[in-house]
């Protein structure tokens, strides 16, 4: 396949959302460094938008492709990973607030979901999100915009042993990769019939996994919906 031809299949609204998103990356770092935190966080809630918009398109109008699958879970963790990440290192202008400790819970718990999926996998098992995990991001997520109001909460909590910020946090990273994630026999729900009309796994609890697309091998064999 040329490059031109590579490009005609994956040039869609989703995938361009996608690169968006990898695009405002770059943007959020030079933002926060610059000590324009309110701006930064701006750029992060545009990027959030991103990723709840392309897996929906994606979904409803048919524009799933291989490259989305493989590039729209990544945007989202890097993007993710460097507000975190900045928000516990700070700037010469910010002061940093998310307590690494938090920060090393959560990057084992991301290795520990994508090592333990991909094994999981290899023995015919596949893995997708629960309501407890997917609740459990959105708090995350929640509780990560919050730190950018941090000073705000301190003046107001004043005695608190956490402020609600790191509260919301802890409460959404502190959820065990096991609590979060479901997971079925890839033999018994690989019906080529059923793609694209929701999550088609017998329900098993599984210990590992990742969230959305376990794999993009599993996806393009139309065991679950990929975004």
């Amino acid at each position: 396949m040329t490059a031109k031809e590579l490009i005609r299949k994956n040039l869609n609204v989703p995938n361009v959302l996608t690169m968006i998103r990898l695009l405002l990356v770059p943007v959020y770092v030079v933002l926060f460094v610059s000590g324009q935190k309110y701006a930064a966080l701006v750029t992060f809630l545009a990027a959030s938008l991103t990723d709840l918009l392309d897996g929906r398109i994606a979904r409803k109008y048919n524009l799933i492709t291989d490259f989305g699958k493989l590039v729209d879970p990544f945007a989202d963790k890097v993007m993710v990973l460097t507000a975190l990440l900045s928000m516990a290192i700070g700037s010469s202008a910010i002061p940093p607030v998310v307590p690494w400790v938090a920060v090393i819970i959560l990057l084992m718990k991301e290795l520990v979901m994508i090592i333990g999926g991909l094994v999981m996998l290899k023995h015919g098992i596949v893995v997708y999100s629960r309501l407890v995990g997917k609740t459990a991001h959105c708090v995350f997520i929640a509780g990560l915009v919050a730190t950018y109001f941090h000073d705000w909460f301190v003046a107001r909590c004043v005695g608190w042993m956490l402020t609600p910020d790191l509260l919301l946090l802890w409460l959404g990273g502190g959820v065990p990769p096991w609590e979060g994630r479901r997971a079925g026999v890839l033999r018994e729900r690989c019906d080529p019939q059923s793609k694209g009309k929701g999550n088609h796994l017998t329900g098993r609890r599984a210990f590992w996994g990742m969230g959305g697309c376990p794999s993009p091998l599993f996806c393009r064999q139309g065991g679950l919906p990929a975004r």
